[in-house]
């Protein structure tokens, strides 16, 4: 019965802080910029793109942290992950409300002063409900068609649905790299230079190459220069077990290259993975990225 590689529900904690405290010690300026590109782009279709964007950049800021901190515990990622979210969505708000009460000239030093405390105005609470009440912008050049109420309500919590849901996805949709809980370190990747014909996972493809890889990948034919399938062995000496991936990749007429996974992380004995390796001319990747 072919198997997968699982995370072991650990971490190294004091590289998860240190990386969960760099990406918080960001999130104010990330989120300031964040205000100051909307305000600078009054769009609302820009803002869409603008959100997604810092939404996006979550994402990536959460792959970091469960890459450096060497997380193999979804449940933390999660925990980590909204912490990440609501601590961003806090601040973009924020710097937002410092934007408006500030006659459009909030400086970064008194909107982190903002942070700990309400404006001298009136409290956060207040300044939300009075910008709802009266908005402050809307469609068209007439200040009467300014977007308030329900509607605004609805505007912002798609903001808030846009920026803290892609993050969260990209964390749960990460390429996972094998850790090796003996070694205390992640597998080296290793890709075929070899393109290989269709190869699906079928459950009969998978017991082949679960069992004897070698064989059943030199059954498979090459592949064509428009569409092959490439392979990668995750191996690591002194291991019991290596992993491997099979990707297609196809090039389009316009020459743009799409690539998905057909196999992830499938389990092999860590001798089958070498010898994988023995059988055909490979290259070392450069190491495990971050951010994937």
């Amino acid at each position: 019965m072919p198997t997968y590689y699982k995370l072991s529900g650990k971490f190294d904690p004091s590289r998860t802080i240190l990386a969960t405290i760099v990406v918080i010690l960001l999130l104010p300026l990330l989120s300031f910029l964040y205000n100051m590109v909307n305000t600078f782009i009054p769009i609302i279709y820009a803002n869409v793109f603008v959100a997604v964007g810092y939404g996006l950049l979550l994402g990536y800021s959460l792959r970091f942290i469960a890459g450096f901190g060497r997380v193999r515990n979804n449940q933390l990622l999660f925990g980590i992950g909204v912490v990440i979210v609501i601590i961003a969505i806090f601040t973009y708000w924020k710097a937002f409300v410092a934007y408006i009460y500030g006659d459009a000239t909030v400086s970064f030093s008194n909107y982190v002063l903002s942070l700990v405390g309400d404006f001298p105005q009136m409290s956060f609470s207040s300044a939300i409900s009075q910008i709802n009440e009266f908005g402050t912008w809307g469609i068209g050049a007439s200040s009467s068609s300014n977007i308030s109420g329900a509607l605004l309500w609805l505007v912002w919590i798609g903001e808030m649905v846009i920026i803290g849901g892609i993050p969260l996805y990209m964390l749960f949709t990460r390429e996972l790299h094998p850790y090796s809980e003996e070694k205390e370190r992640f597998y080296d990747r290793f890709q075929l230079e070899r393109g290989f014909s269709p190869i699906y996972a079928a459950s009969k493809t998978l017991e082949n190459l679960s069992q004897d890889p070698v064989q059943t990948l030199q059954e498979v034919p090459e592949g064509r220069a428009a569409l092959y399938f490439l392979v990668s062995i995750y191996y690591l000496p002194g291991t019991k077990y290596g992993y491997l991936d099979i990707d297609k990749v196809s090039i389009g007429e316009k020459g743009k290259t799409e690539s998905s996974a057909i196999i992830d992380n499938l389990q092999l004995a860590a001798a089958d993975a070498r010898r994988v390796l023995d059988s055909y001319p490979h290259t070392k990747a450069g190491g495990i990225s971050f951010l994937h």
